[in-house]
């Protein structure tokens, strides 16, 4: 009876490995082309449907609070012998992060080689930077999956890079800890310089001119003189109720410049880090999405039709808005049905999606275990 036993153990394990799949680039399922609140390919189950779903809204929220497209792959095997040029060749297949930004990122898992990697595009090396994504596979995925908890590993990295991604003050802090604790090891200072260097060179660049734009001298418009700008907490003294709850949202961005002569005001407006419409109402960007209603899917063959059902957080009106979504890619059928086998769908649904187009130059880290 035993020795059945085990025969029937053995027997289960070697079907459970049968059942998994070798992949190549092109036959990995991309649920975004059926559904563009998913963002986790996971076409052998080995994250479970509760830990996807949460997985999916991480996500989600990184891609409308830091703009940057994140997806994530879950597979058994790949056919291939190295997994970052697997990785690459995915990201740039697929597209990863909008054209000309370059902001995606590829956290892609394969559970019988023991091995993950994490591939960002040029627009998120700044803010993800080779040793942050190794931080993130180390301490918060790999321990996990050395468990054969892959779900709960998959969770947590997503997590962590959800909270360096949506708070970018927790990047400027980790990268100090993590330059603290290289040294206190011995470890190779000039790397980690030129590591910070390089961050400090892509955030420069992307940043530099922009920040020269909204800060430089300002003339009053009456008299001429030189205007003196407000500080964050000086300008909301002339803000209106609108525009201090616009910011209060991180919606609007307002900066306050005032002539020490003449007392003339100066208001100028930027774009926020949260992302919120105009109320067609009071005109304030306030309008925030509480559910998106499939009233009809896309297909193969005609357009879809989707709902958005906002609340003003300012004069509280209820707006309805509808959106015209794009028929399906020839592939969407196929990913549509991989995935409903593979994933739970968070409550909001918006049918139809892909990724923007963009490109990877092969920065992230590669972990074992």
């Amino acid at each position: 009876m035993k020795r059945f036993f085990w025969i029937f153990a053995f027997a289960s394990l070697l079907g459970n490995i049968a059942t998994a799949g070798v992949y190549k680039v092109n036959d990995v399922p991309n649920v975004q082309l059926a559904d563009s609140t998913q963002f986790l390919t996971n076409p052998d189950s080995i994250v479970s449907d509760s830990a996807a779903a949460v997985i999916n809204r991480l996500l989600l929220d990184i891609r409308h609070k830091s703009s940057a497209e994140a997806s994530v792959v879950v597979v058994g095997d790949f056919d291939g012998d190295d997994i970052d040029e697997f990785a690459t060749a995915l990201f740039r297949h697929w597209g990863i992060g909008k054209k000309g930004n370059d902001n995606g990122i590829l956290m892609f898992v394969v559970r019988d080689r023991h091995r993950m990697t994490i591939r960002t595009g040029y627009g998120v090396e700044g803010l993800l930077p080779d040793i942050i994504c190794g931080h993130i596979s180390k301490d918060f995925m790999t321990p996990r999956f050395k468990e054969d908890n892959y779900s709960e590993g998959v969770r947590a990295g997503v997590g962590e890079m959800h909270r360096l991604l949506t708070d970018p003050a927790a990047t400027e802090e980790l990268m100090e800890r993590l330059q603290k604790k290289s040294s206190r090891r011995g470890g190779d200072s000039s790397m980690v310089w030129m590591i910070l260097l390089g961050v400090g060179g892509c955030i420069g660049g992307a940043f530099y001119y922009p920040t020269y734009k909204r800060n430089r001298p300002r003339k009053c418009p009456k008299c001429g003189k030189e205007m003196q700008k407000k500080s964050e907490n000086e300008d909301n003294a002339y803000l209106n109720k609108e525009q201090d709850l616009e910011e209060q949202l991180g919606a609007v961005d307002y900066d306050v410049w005032v002539c020490p002569d003449c007392g003339e005001v100066l208001v100028e407006k930027y774009p926020g880090k949260n992302k919120f419409e105009q109320c067609p109402h009071c005109n304030t960007k306030a309008l925030k999405v509480d559910e998106i209603e499939t009233v009809r899917p896309a297909t193969k063959t005609s357009k879809g039709l989707e709902k958005h059902h906002c609340t003003c957080q300012n004069c509280k009106e209820k707006v309805v808005t509808e959106f015209e979504l794009p028929m399906l890619a020839a592939t969407a059928a196929k990913a549509s049905r991989l995935h409903s086998k593979t994933s739970e769908k968070p409550e909001s649904i918006g049918i139809g999606g892909s990724y923007g187009g963009g490109n990877t130059g092969g920065g992230g880290a590669t972990t074992s275990w």
